[in-house]
């Protein structure tokens, strides 16, 4: 069963708050985040965990029933190959990636050419990113946490997963509604 509850008939966000997210949409991080079939892995360093709430409040993005970030000493093989193929629209993070976890981590590398699902690991600089893993940077830091918080993060990606059915352009302007209904 799907870990996701991507409300299809979610209002249109505001097009300030769509403005606000905009100056984030385009980081790799955010990217990979977005509740879109991207497929795929991804590798950023983070040794001291300065992500969490970060990568919590973007798990939003495609409203999990329950938590898809999670630290990856907690989890087992079994586990994450259960989880890879549940899903097509929401990542799995996992967190505090250290080189005691290597072995798990080139696993998951191996895993992600077979599943559809984007796989974020975050951890020490030391690891081996093995392909098709990608490292890859984040700005996210610069974005004040707490205006991410207040964003309505699950409408914004609903928003998007609806750009991304119709083929449209995921980034462009939000037209406010007045205009819309203009024609």
């Amino acid at each position: 069963m799907c870990n996701h509850l991507i409300p299809g008939a979610a209002p249109t966000p505001d097009p300030l708050q769509w403005i606000e997210f905009s100056k984030i949409l385009n980081d790799p991080l955010v990217q990979a985040m977005l509740p879109i079939p991207n497929g795929g892995a991804f590798f950023i360093e983070d040794p001291q965990d300065e992500l969490s709430l970060y990568l919590t409040s973007l798990a939003r993005l495609s409203s999990p029933i329950k938590p898809i970030v999670r630290p990856l000493w907690m989890m087992r093989s079994a586990e994450i190959q259960k989880q890879l193929t549940t899903t097509n629209v929401q990542p799995l993070v996992f967190s505090q990636a250290t080189s005691k976890d290597q072995a798990m981590v080139s696993e998951i590398a191996k895993l992600v050419n077979y599943t559809p699902r984007t796989v974020i690991v975050t951890g020490s600089a030391d690891l081996v990113v093995p392909a098709p893993m990608q490292r890859i940077k984040t700005e996210i830091r610069s974005f004040n946490i707490h205006d991410l918080m207040t964003l309505p993060l699950e409408n914004l990606g609903t928003l998007v997963l609806r750009r991304y059915a119709r083929k449209e352009q995921l980034d462009a302007p939000l037209v406010p509604r007045e205009d819309r209904r203009k024609g």
